[in-house]
């Protein structure tokens, strides 16, 4: 089969099919040979679409912060506002972290620095974040504090997420009760004031 570039959503198949890699081996087997020799295309293609493999591996991250979205949206559909939606925004995130380490590793590792190019009020996650952390502070509350208590509440549950993943509390994972508490008791603690 002749090996082209000329495939419909290629882009979207390249990503994938590096996910799907990434998600069964490790990072270091996402290469532009291996991803183009498994989609029988031209290695040349992947440089259609992405300069170089550090930004291809950034836009995996940010197919998987889309991931985080959805489950966002779905975790706080129908959830009343204000604090109930501010535990199930938190209790969803930690909990796809736990379940998703890898994934949740690579959205946020320094190498990644384009991850932190992305224009965050328009990533769902955080919008809905801002949205819920507005509610909850006082109506005269400046956009300046409702950021800063946005990016406070989201601290805490990043910080014990990875302290869950890869760190210290990486025993609770062994202990899901004792972790179903502890996530609750993180949640639950989440105050502005």
């Amino acid at each position: 089969m002749k090996k082209t570039y000329h495939q419909k959503d290629l882009k979207e198949k390249l990503i994938l099919k590096a996910r799907e890699v990434f998600e069964a081996e490790s990072l270091k087997s996402v290469t532009v040979r291996r991803i183009s020799k498994e989609l029988e295309v031209s290695p040349m293609a992947f440089y259609h679409y992405f300069k170089d493999l550090s930004e291809f591996v950034d836009q995996i991250a940010v197919s998987y912060i889309k991931e985080l979205d959805q489950i966002s949206q779905e975790a706080v559909f129908d959830t009343e506002i204000g604090y109930p939606r501010l535990y199930k925004l938190g209790e969803a995130y930690i909990i796809y972290a736990i379940q998703n380490p890898k994934k949740f590793l690579l959205m946020f590792q320094p190498k990644n620095n384009s991850i932190f190019d992305i224009d965050w009020q328009k990533v769902d996650l955080y919008r809905i974040l801002g949205q819920t952390v507005a509610e909850i502070l006082p109506q005269n509350s400046s956009p300046q504090e409702i950021q800063v208590a946005a990016i406070s509440a989201w601290s805490l549950v990043h910080g014990f997420a990875i302290l869950v993943i890869d760190g210290p509390f990486s025993g609770l994972q062994k202990n899901p009760e004792m972790l179903k508490f502890m996530i609750d008791k993180v949640v639950k603690n989440i105050s502005f004031g």
